[in-house]
């Protein structure tokens, strides 16, 4: 991040903590520190750290705030590019309604720049997105239409029913949650998809008590006994470890790493004890695989390289397929 005009003390501070915050990925501690940087000064390269981080972590609240300030208006955010992109990057978070496709129509006829027009489309299209899937989701009112949604939804390549869930998400749960139980009975639907509807799932609140199919094994599940994978001994156990080794040796692999982890992670819940239960065992072996270690002596079983390999080929059909 790059200097800033000059502050009071207090307010330069915490902006040079969230730069240091930022360096070493703590999120949440930055966006404290801009906060608090922000309330004693309302230095205009906070805001838009702030914005952006608003945006990349989806804190509605937060984002209506800043931009509910009293110099926000069109006016005021048309006469500048960088606003506007910002501004067209919030509003599908903030209010995803028609009301704010018609300023997004506004700002467009009324800015030049060709950076912000093309945020402006972005925002355009995933709001007239979200209002159309919004109309898909109340239309379906018996269980024929849902089973017949469903059938359709899942004619289309993993990605694509992934990206048309995350607009599902933001549907109302009690109109959306009848098809994503048809979703989670589907023996073919990959098992990251599914523990990501899981997700949403139990992030709000809601308790199922199903069957389905994990990893080609018929499991059944209660979401009330579930916590997010991000929260269990498994996940926060395993990115100690691969912090812990890389912050070692050559760190040019950990992003990578971590990354493939966190995929991982998602694949295997909830039942990590049946897949790879050591998260020591899953560094040993995958540092071998990307060449980072010539000999490891603790690493996977036969079954677990079987369990490794699935979440391969889960990744590969959803990501490169």
């Amino acid at each position: 991040m790059t200097d800033i005009t000059p502050m009071p003390n207090n307010a330069e501070n915490y902006y040079r903590k969230a730069s240091n915050a930022l360096e070493n990925n703590q999120f949440n501690k930055a966006i404290q520190y801009l906060e608090n940087s922000y309330n004693l000064e309302s230095n205009p390269l906070v805001f838009t750290e702030l914005v952006k981080l608003y945006i990349a972590f989806n804190k509605q609240e937060q984002l209506t705030r800043l931009w509910e300030q009293d110099q926000f208006t069109l006016d005021f955010i048309s006469q500048s590019s960088e606003l506007t992109s910002l501004y067209a990057q919030s509003l599908p978070i903030m209010s995803p309604t028609s009301e704010s496709l018609n300023k997004l129509y506004q700002l467009r006829d009324s800015i030049q720049s060709s950076t912000a027009t093309t945020e402006l489309n972005k925002a355009i299209t995933t709001i007239s997105d979200l209002l159309n899937v919004k109309q898909e989701i109340n239309a379906l009112t018996t269980k024929e239409r849902i089973e017949a949604y469903a059938k359709q939804l899942l004619e289309k390549s993993h990605f694509e029913v992934l990206s048309k869930l995350k607009l599902v998400y933001q549907t109302d749960l009690d109109k959306n949650l009848p098809l994503l139980k048809v979703l989670l009975n589907d023996d073919n639907l990959l098992n990251f998809i599914k523990n990501d509807i899981l997700h949403y799932i139990i992030i709000n609140g809601e308790f199922l008590d199903i069957d389905y199919t994990w990893l080609n094994v018929e499991k059944h599940i209660q979401t009330k006994q579930l916590k997010p994978y991000t929260s269990t001994d498994f996940y926060q156990t395993g990115i100690r470890i691969i912090e812990d080794y890389f912050s070692q040796t050559d760190p040019h692999f950990a992003k990578q790493i971590l990354e493939l982890f966190n995929l991982h992670a998602m694949v295997f819940y909830p039942f990590y004890d049946e897949a790879i239960s050591d998260p020591q065992k899953w560094l040993n072996y995958t540092l071998l695989q990307f060449g980072l270690e010539n000999e490891m002596i603790d690493i996977l079983t036969k079954q677990e390289k079987e369990y490794y390999q699935l979440a391969q080929d889960e990744l590969a059909q959803l990501f490169h397929a």
